[in-house]
């Protein structure tokens, strides 16, 4: 008779199985969901009619778009440095919409930043607005997030704060 001398309390464990179909996906490429960008964002300043001096932000950037309008197509972007914690929006044009906007608007750059300096006059309306707004009026003024011009690689795309009110579906 054999005596084993392994203690009692010792115990055998195995590493759980991983399926066959799981360990083949290895040889494959699975390619991140996110790529890490940084930006030099440009603000426009409506009480001294210029623009600010750029700063750099870095962002986590999803590579789908969570949607898409008429002429650029949304992306869900997490700010990790540079600017305030939080959800943004990146907006970058529709390739296929370039054309058609340089035809109606001429240059890409004039355009957009044209776009958000007419953003920045309605932010400022809306709340100047909201400041003379009765207490006991229950309809709130519409919200205007402050919007960021960037030239990247070529591209003039926009960065904006993504309100609480659309991030929860996000």
């Amino acid at each position: 008779m054999a005596i084993e001398n392994r203690p009692k309390s010792a115990k055998s464990s195995f590493a759980a199985s991983v399926p066959l179909s799981e360990m083949l996906k290895l040889g494959k490429l699975i390619a991140p969901e996110v790529d890490i960008v940084t930006l030099l964002l440009e603000e426009f300043s409506l009480t001294e009619m210029r623009w600010l001096e750029p700063f750099q932000a870095t962002f986590s950037l999803e590579r789908k778009s969570f949607g898409s309008g008429g002429f650029r197509d949304a992306y869900l972007a997490k700010a990790i440095s540079g600017i305030a914690t939080g959800k943004y929006v990146l907006k970058r044009y529709k390739e296929d919409k370039v054309a058609e906007i340089k035809e109606l608007f001429g240059m890409m750059e004039a355009y957009t930043r044209k776009a958000i300096q007419m953003n920045a006059l309605a932010r400022n309306f809306a709340q100047n607005l909201d400041l003379q707004r009765p207490v006991f009026e229950c309809v709130p003024t519409f919200r205007y997030s402050k919007v960021y011009f960037v030239n990247f690689n070529g591209e003039y795309i926009t960065v904006e704060d993504l309100s609480k009110e659309h991030s929860q579906s996000i």
